[in-house]
Order: structure tokens, then sequence, then C-alpha cells
């Protein structure tokens, strides 16, 4: 076991400090902050063979992590969202235009294949294109459809 007076030092010096790095940790108020720092000085209480050469602020902060998982796993925080969020009144339904439609079928081939892992030096003898023209035809079809999406969402704005 530890000396008292040693223990009551680190206590004092450690005490608020941790308890506000395992607020900002876990995102929980100071009560539960406070449950995880005490068993972190519970645990140093009952170590053994302590050395005063030890970093003792290091061996805080990592037991308090451990701490903090292990209180955390036992704990989970949850909330009900359908309280938080505001569900729309009106149906929900998709959009009406379809940005797949201002690709030809071919550049539609060839992003399907591109995303799907297809064998990039296999995709570009295929297409007729070296490796480097595929990847920046497949940039050029990506900011097309970006622009595309864009000029539409601007469309939509009152």
């Amino acid at each position: 076991m530890i000396e008292e007076t040693f223990l009551e030092r680190i206590i004092a010096d450690y005490y608020e400090i941790l308890i506000r790095y395992c607020m900002a940790r876990m995102h929980r108020g100071y009560s539960e902050a406070e449950d995880v720092v005490q068993e972190v000085f519970l645990a140093l209480s009952l170590k053994e063979n302590i050395n005063l050469n030890d970093n003792i602020k290091s061996w805080l902060y990592k037991t308090a992590n451990y701490k903090i998982m292990k209180y955390l796993s036992k704990n989970p925080w949850f909330e009900d969202i359908t309280e938080i969020v505001d569900l729309p009144e009106q149906e929900i339904t998709e959009p009406e235009d379809n940005i797949f439609e201002l690709l030809s079928d071919s550049e539609l081939d060839l992003l399907k294949n591109y995303y799907y892992g297809a064998d990039k030096e296999k995709l570009a003898s295929q297409n007729g294109l070296s490796v480097n023209a595929l990847y920046s035809k497949v940039k050029r079809i990506k900011k097309r459809l970006k622009e595309s999406q864009n000029q539409g969402e601007n469309k939509h704005k009152p």
C-alpha cells in the first residue's frame, strides 16, 4: 500500500484536474466524472509497488482513460432523438431529377466499374485510355455532376 501522506498530496494536486479531464473526455456531468476519478485514486491507493520516481501524472491520466472506457461501456448514454428532431409535416420524396441522367451510358458504366473496384489498367485499356487519362476523365465527370448538383440546390432555394 501507498503512504497516506503521499496519497493525500497526490489527491490534493490532481483531484480537480482529473475531474475536468474526465468531464471533457466523457461528455458527462460532474458527478459521473467524480465517480471515475474516485476509482482512479482507489486503484492508486491499492497499488502495491509504486515507485516515487515514476511519472504519477502520466499514470493517473492513463488509468483515468481506462476507467472512463470501462464506465462508458457499463453506462451507455442514449438520447431519445424523436424529442429533439421535428419530423417534417409533408412526406419525404425522392428528388425529381436524377443526376445520372446527365451522363452517357458509357460514362455511367465507366463510373460504376471504377467505383466497384475494377482493375484500373484493364478499365483504361477497355476505354482506349491511359491510366492517367482514366483518372482525369473520372475527375471531370465527378466535377460535372457536382456542378449540376450545386446548380440544382441553388435553383430550389427561395
